[in-house]
């Protein structure tokens, strides 16, 4: 009998973010007094493209993340209080992504931040991200940048495109046989990443 092993490994992927994103939620409901964390409730702040040619991408995860939280919250939230996501759409693009990130941690006030996409707009974030506490949680990127230097408050759950790449050469080598490849990348910080790796 074959096994589909891409099914399984999905749903290995939303068990693992699951319970990666009750961790963070249940380190903000003992973290009384932090930013974003009240009696009441647990503030989570994204950016990401809700409109523009990435909107698909950050579309979905502003959509399951509503969800999941939406299931929290209507058993009781944390401890008793209630996750709160503040979303903002940047359409991929890094100046509002900075923007509205200034305005997550500023004005809105927000615990963590969590479910931003892409590697340009996170790039526009790294000064924001090392002059903060603020927890960086989950990016929808493998970027380098993310991961070298370890910075205390970046939590990937991607694999990096390094990994990504050397996986895919492998196959494309040892089980095709191929000796040569072409690359075709988008004209960006991501296809620079990509390239790279």
């Amino acid at each position: 009998m074959k096994t589909n092993t891409n099914s399984s490994h999905r749903g290995i992927q939303k068990v693992s973010a699951c319970f990666i994103v009750a961790t963070i939620l249940l380190a903000a409901a003992s973290a009384r007094g932090e930013h974003g964390v009240s009696d009441s409730e647990i503030k989570i702040g994204m950016s990401n493209a809700q409109t523009g040619n990435a909107a698909a991408l950050g579309s979905g995860v502003k959509s399951g993340a509503e969800t999941y939280f939406n299931k929290i919250n209507s058993s009781g939230g944390v401890n008793g209080r209630k996750v709160n996501l503040v979303a903002y759409d940047d359409g991929y693009e890094p100046a509002k992504c900075k923007g509205n990130t200034q305005k997550l941690l500023e004005q809105d006030d927000v615990f963590a931040l969590f479910g931003y996409v892409g590697t340009p707009t996170s790039a526009a974030i790294l000064p924001i991200l090392s002059n903060t506490d603020a927890i960086y949680f989950g990016p929808f990127t493998g970027a380098a940048s993310l991961r070298t230097p370890v910075k205390k408050n970046i939590f990937n759950v991607r694999a990096s495109y390094g990994d990504e790449t050397d996986g895919l050469v492998e196959h494309l080598t040892t089980d095709l046989k191929l000796n040569k490849v072409g690359i075709f990348i988008q004209d960006d910080a991501y296809g620079a990443a990509g390239e790279k790796a």
